[in-house]
């Protein structure tokens, strides 16, 4: 059989922890105990009768002995930190997790894989803490590892996930070098991963967006949407689909951006994915805003509003109402602006938007005399034109116009000292504009 390697010992002692067996139960009756303790030590060479009984006992065959050994398997300390690290770190206790990767780390004779596997995981506690620049250092480290001794899947696990920290930091060209040289050794060395090739285009796609570079979007993502029947995760649900008709929406292919949202819907929809319907039936609501279907963007908002309100989304479900707001003013649907009723107008990044909006809400809830949301939004819009006085970001004859309207609306609700204050900045811009 040739000459067995010098690891023998340390195979059978292996096999014998993972059968549970005791040095008596495997000697059994052909030799004893302390012979066998002296063979799992490497003091003791067995013959082949020896060890073809203990592989028969063991349930191993004989070559098992006779191949060369890998020699990340008597990593034992560093297998077992690893495994406990991951446990501390989906039961959230990073610093213990840390601390426990950290001191592995110095281990003398770590193997290359799992120092490079111990490396990642520091580099994810990292950026659970929002610590990208200790993240992508420990990442990094690992990557060198990984590809020094050629371990593919490995090395485009954490490429993909470099690319992935660089997207969430908006830094869209790193990104892009490391997704693409991931995909390169994914295709160069045959890695059979679907899950992490779909990852990895899909990062990639993300990263062509953020550099707006939407024909090469195109292209990842319709190389990738094949892939994805071949899997059953996150991939399927239409993520892919979105993706695509946020490009051509992009691009201005407004009916290929149509079809890939609403196939997009259609698998969402399939895998109760709610938050992901939401989003793209908002989407479709912009898409059919661009082009002037305000009835049909109105459908799609109103859909996706009842997703969000499903959620509990109150941030999504705010900036939707807004949006609703400006179909209804330009539909003239007023009654519907009132269900809709309060508004979060600090949302609405323009000053100026801010203002006309609320103007235009104080006049609706005032026509249907509902007191309480019109002072509401009165004293916002109050706040409102006091800073952009204050600013001096309009005209004379526009603060006066809006001070004027602010005065009526108060003295109307006989909130006269409100009212006075108004009517006196109307006597200030009047007395300037007489100068």
């Amino acid at each position: 059989m040739g000459v067995v390697g010098n690891n023998i010992g340390q195979k059978i002692k292996r096999a014998r922890y993972e059968k549970d067996m005791t040095q008596e139960e495997l000697a059994g009756k052909d030799f004893n105990r302390s012979f066998l303790s002296q063979i799992e030590k490497g003091l003791v060479k067995p013959s082949d009768r020896v060890l073809s009984i203990i592989a028969d006992r063991l349930n191993l065959p004989l070559s098992y002995f006779y191949e060369p050994e890998d020699p990340d398997k008597d990593d034992e300390q560093a297998i077992n930190a690893l495994n406990k690290a991951r446990n501390l770190i989906q039961s959230n206790k990073m610093d213990e997790a840390l601390e426990l990767i950290t001191k592995s780390l110095k281990l003398q004779d770590i193997s290359p894989k799992y120092a490079g596997l111990l490396m990642k995981e520091q580099g994810e506690i990292y950026f659970q803490g929002n610590n990208i620049q200790k993240s992508l250092s420990s990442l990094k480290k690992a990557k060198i590892i990984f590809g020094d001794h050629k371990y593919h899947h490995e090395l485009c696990s954490t490429l993909n996930h470099i690319g992935e920290i660089y997207n969430q930091s908006e830094s869209y060209k790193e990104a892009t070098q490391h997704l693409q040289q991931a995909i390169n050794i994914l295709e160069d060395h045959f890695v059979m991963d679907n899950i992490l090739y779909l990852d990895v285009y899909f990062n990639l796609a993300l990263s062509y967006l953020g550099e707006q570079k939407y024909h090469e979007a195109i292209n990842t993502l319709t190389q990738a949407i094949p892939y994805s029947s071949k899997t059953n995760n996150f991939y399927n649900f239409g993520e892919l689909h979105y993706l695509l008709g946020r490009c051509y929406q992009k691009t201005g292919k407004f009916a290929k951006a149509r079809v890939a949202f609403e196939t997009a819907i259609e698998q969402f929809v399939m895998f109760n994915k709610n938050k992901y319907t939401g989003k793209t039936q908002l989407a479709l609501g912009e898409l059919e805003e661009t082009e002037g279907n305000l009835t049909s963007a109105e459908r799609y908002y109103l859909k996706a509003l009842e997703q969000f309100t499903l959620l509990e989304s109150n941030d999504q479900r705010e900036r939707l109402k807004l949006k609703l707001l400006n179909i209804y003013l330009q539909l003239d649907k007023k009654e519907k602006i009132k269900g809709l009723a309060p508004f979060d107008l600090e949302l609405v990044d323009s000053l100026s938007e801010k203002i006309d909006l609320s103007y235009e809400l104080s006049k609706i809830h005032l026509e249907k005399e509902d007191f309480d949301n019109c002072f509401i939004v009165l004293q916002f819009l109050n706040d409102l034109v006091d800073r952009a006085r204050r600013r001096k970001i309009f005209s004379d004859k526009k603060l006066l116009f809006y001070y004027s309207w602010m005065s009526h609306l108060y003295l109307n609700m006989e909130y006269y000292e409100r009212g006075r204050k108004c009517l006196k900045q109307c006597n200030s811009i009047i007395k300037k504009l007489g100068e």
